[in-house]
């Protein structure tokens, strides 16, 4: 299937190879009508640009003199010899009146404001974002623009720079839409693309579409690496259509974004209450100078011991690197050998089955890295985050993580520790933030009919 997707002849089904080699002599297949193909690599402006990724290709030459893309090989080279093909999309969905939302769940007066404005002013504008501390429920807000999108017809990504985040995401929207194929695009993932009215997938998997859909949500627009990758975001343009859409959402704007935004005139919705009402959890500062010396003599800090002793729920605890979180993990195993540990990491082979246990309860505490930063919601749990002034940890990362924390209705509070040796830049920024997003939480609530009637 051809239709708006943008494919190297050896990513094409097979069954569709031949007629597509055959596409400019007989395309009696009404699947095939309107095939294009496209050069690799083309002169343009004075460059050799790849016609896939967008990317400038003027050094880049194999041994043999062949011209290829460098910047976008881990998805199949492309060279000025390969041939791109492509088909205009056009639509095989209907609009329909029966609504195919199926969720029991309640928005918050101020998640409604939002959902009533973002589906009244659709037409009105071209870029939307929406900017939400973490925890207000920035998902359920779009549920009914989504439902309304899909009455209507149109075709629709909803995409994430991380797998993590898809994964949890794809299970979600499938839940709530039960009657729709929903299929969840990654880089190993088992799911393969079929056309349907709505796909979750990484950014990174719209390489593979042109001019597609009506409508692109992004989620998590701030985070690595949609925000320091120039491609992803040709990537996003390149798959959506021409009068398309483009649905921001985001807990943490970046100074780039926030003057995007400003230059492009986006409609903005902001949201500083969690979805409960509840007000962030604002991190604790424990001192912890240089924790890797008691690494060498198997030590385990006095602050460490006491935040275990005192510990009253199920902990998230965050390192910079893989190699730090694996070494704590077998000092805890020997301070505690009856306590529940794992550890999770992007290199995990077991990762998805180590989330669901932590989502059952099986462990007090999970170590993991900056991967479960975003995109999961474990209930009743602290935060802990280990060398908090570690350059891994940016002001986005920091408020990300803290924002693990309260986020179910029935648990809206946690702690938040931060163990470090002194106060890094972000950790500054980070912090002002969420006590300044408290704040306008605070105002929100107390000129609101709502607060009063509370």
């Amino acid at each position: 299937m051809l239709n708006g997707r943008l494919l190297l002849a050896e990513e094409l089904p097979a069954i569709s190879v031949q007629k597509v080699r055959c596409f400019n002599r007989q395309a009696k297949a009404s699947s095939y009508i309107n095939v294009q193909r496209l050069q690799g690599i083309q002169w343009v402006d004075g460059h050799w640009m790849c016609q896939r990724c967008g990317s400038i290709c003027d050094d880049a030459v194999l041994p043999l003199g062949i011209r290829y893309c460098e910047h976008c090989l881990q998805y199949h080279r492309v060279t000025e010899h390969s041939w791109l093909y492509t088909q205009p999309w056009h639509s095989p969905f209907h609009p329909q009146k029966k609504s195919l939302l199926h969720w029991n769940g309640k928005l918050s007066p101020f998640q409604q404001t939002i959902s009533d404005q973002l589906c009244a002013d659709y037409s009105k504008h071209r870029t939307f974002l929406i900017w939400a501390v973490t925890g207000a429920g920035k998902t359920e807000m779009i549920y009914a623009l989504l439902n309304q999108l899909i009455q209507s017809g149109q075709h629709i990504a909803y995409v994430a720079p991380r797998i993590d985040v898809v994964k949890e995401l794809a299970e979600r929207f499938r839940s709530v839409f039960s009657t729709l194929t929903i299929p969840c695009l990654h880089g190993g993932s088992q799911d393969t693309y079929t056309l349907e009215p709505f796909t979750v997938l990484t950014i990174q998997q719209l390489i593979r579409f042109r001019h597609c859909f009506d409508a692109i949500f992004i989620d998590e627009v701030d985070a690595y690496p949609y925000t320091d990758d120039p491609m992803l975001a040709h990537f996003v343009n390149q798959a959506l259509q021409k009068d398309g859409r483009k649905i921001y959402l985001t807990a943490t704007l970046t100074k780039n974004l926030h003057q995007q935004r400003q230059e492009e005139h986006w409609r903005v919705y902001e949201l500083p209450v969690r979805y409960h009402l509840q007000p962030l959890p604002v991190p604790s500062y424990q001192w912890l100078f240089r924790s890797y010396r008691y690494l060498q003599r198997q030590r385990l800090p006095y602050v460490v011991k006491k935040l275990l002793r005192k510990r009253a729920r199920r902990v998230l605890f965050f390192f910079p690197n893989i190699q730090q979180m694996k070494e704590w993990l077998l000092l805890l195993k020997h301070f505690d050998k009856e306590l529940q540990l794992a550890s999770v990491s992007s290199l995990d082979e077991q990762r998805d089955e180590k989330v669901a246990a932590m989502h059952a309860g099986k462990y007090a505490i999970l170590l993991t890295t900056m991967i479960l930063e975003r995109g999961v919601t474990f209930p009743n749990i602290d935060i802990w985050i280990m060398d908090a002034h570690h350059t891994s940890f940016t002001k986005q990362a920091l408020i990300q993580i803290s924002g693990r924390a309260g986020r179910k209705q029935d648990y809206p509070t946690g702690e938040v520790v931060w163990l470090a040796e002194g106060w890094s830049q972000a950790m500054k920024e980070a912090l002002t933030e969420i006590k300044h997003q408290n704040q306008q939480a605070q105002v929100l609530l107390k000129h609101t009919k709502y607060a009063k009637e509370c």
